[in-house]
């Protein structure tokens, strides 16, 4: 699917991609296939690209339209506009305590039942494991 990007003038294209991996902006690993945004051919020098997920292609999609610029640039202004919003700064890793702090009680309870899960799990493993281990070596 290509699609140009703005209402008024083109500006750069947008490729799904097949391939999964990072996101350009997020640095999350979506399920959903990647974006590739391209610069338009007016941009003097070397073009630009980036692989996006789904929702930071829409930001920069809304950031675009809402800026309303007529510079060949405006994708990269908005790519840079939405990345300064969504970093991986911005998200605190699961070690941080911000993390737990905003974490939702849905979320925690998700979280508790896959721990309890994942132990009643590991346990039974990890003894057949040893068991097939011990037997081996006789």
């Amino acid at each position: 699917m290509d699609r140009a990007f703005g209402a008024d003038t083109f500006n750069g294209t947008r490729h799904r991609l097949k391939s999964r991996g990072r996101c350009a902006i997020c640095a999350r690993r979506p399920r959903e296939p990647m974006n590739a945004l391209e610069e338009s051919a007016a941009v003097s020098g070397a073009r630009l690209s980036w692989v996006t997920c789904e929702r930071c292609t829409a930001a920069v999609e809304m950031e675009m339209q809402r800026a309303n610029l007529r510079t060949p640039l405006r994708t990269r202004m908005a790519v840079a506009s939405v990345a300064s919003e969504r970093g991986p700064n911005d998200h605190p890793s699961v070690w941080d305590e911000a993390y737990w702090a905003n974490l939702s009680d849905e979320q925690c309870t998700k979280l508790v039942k896959a721990w309890i899960l994942g132990m009643f799990i590991m346990a039974p493993a990890v003894f057949l494991v040893v068991t097939v281990l011990a037997s081996a070596q006789r």
